[in-house]
């Protein structure tokens, strides 16, 4: 069976960011798609704490709080609405204003209790997530995670080994013990680790940043076994990976030249980070946004 013609300009993305600093959303824009800010900017701490009332369904009225899509919602065959707590209503106003449309409701990350499909209230959005066991728990669809190549993108000279970035999380103890067995075995590296109140590095330094390591260092979040960005991220700037995550070795640019999958015995690490990196650059098209895109259609 052939696949599918795909109008891209009938495919609307919803997510919550800032376009400017965000390279994903000019990704998306630059293969085709359309996309928008789900809601419309405030400033201030008080008016985004106030505002969740409305988007969590307490108070009547939440679309006042959307952006500019609203105007031109109806124009498209397909709608894509990035899960969270505060999208949790958003189809069900979508499907008022077009009662025929399709609304797909992604999970980029893991379902938590404040993100639940249960909560969503519209029986005819489907529920689409990346993780294999979010799936299986929720009955919800699966797709890839995916990536995007940058025109930007610039190869760097290497200053480190292995580089980490991401919130704490709980994982600082797991990432100082890392730390100390790369001093031991002469590995050098770089983490990130970010504070609960401190500001996210915008995206486009930490792809910089990512330019000049060897590997990439994944650690899942608990009872997390999709593929994560880390894992794109290594495949698509041709880096290794290091990772908690067992389950990759189910994913087809899984190699044991470019994948260390940490257990209980890591002794072996510096072998690994000398063998020679196993080219895999034919298999980011399997994994970009335009696949991403046709799994949902075909």
């Amino acid at each position: 069976m052939k696949d599918k013609l795909i109008d891209k300009n009938k495919i609307l993305v919803l997510t919550e960011t800032v376009k400017e600093a965000d390279p994903m959303f000019n990704a998306w824009i630059d293969s085709g798609l359309h996309a928008d800010i789900l809601f419309a900017p405030i400033k201030s701490k008080l008016g985004r704490a106030g505002r969740r009332l409305w988007l969590n369904g307490i108070l009547s009225g939440a679309s006042m709080w959307y952006g500019d899509w609203k105007k031109t919602v109806a124009n498209y065959d397909t709608v894509i609405v990035h899960a969270s707590e505060l999208t949790r209503t958003i189809p069900k106003w979508i499907r008022a204003q077009k009662p025929d449309i399709r609304i797909i409701y992604w999970y980029w990350n893991p379902v938590n209790e404040k993100s639940l499909p249960s909560l969503i209230g519209d029986e005819q959005t489907e529920i689409w997530s990346f993780d294999s066991d979010d799936c299986k728990k929720y009955g919800m669809k699966q797709n890839i995670q995916y990536y995007y190549d940058s025109k930007e993108a610039q190869e760097s000279d290497i200053e480190y080994d292995v580089y980490f970035v991401g919130h704490d999380k709980g994982r600082k103890d797991k990432l100082d013990k890392l730390a100390n067995i790369f001093k031991e075995k002469n590995i050098t590296y770089r983490f990130d680790i970010i504070g609960e109140n401190e500001p996210n590095i915008p995206y486009g330094e930490i792809r910089n940043r990512i330019s000049k390591s060897k590997a990439i260092l994944e650690i899942n979040q608990s009872g997390q076994i999709g593929c994560t960005l880390r894992a794109l991220e290594a495949l698509f700037f041709q880096k290794k990976l290091l990772t908690t995550n067992s389950a990759v070795k189910n994913e087809e640019f899984y190699n044991k030249n470019n994948v260390y999958i940490f257990d209980n015995n890591v002794e072996d690490i510096d072998g690994f980070m000398n063998l020679p990196f196993t080219d895999t650059t034919d298999l980011k098209k399997k994994h970009d946004i335009d696949a991403w895109i046709a799994n949902f259609m075909n």
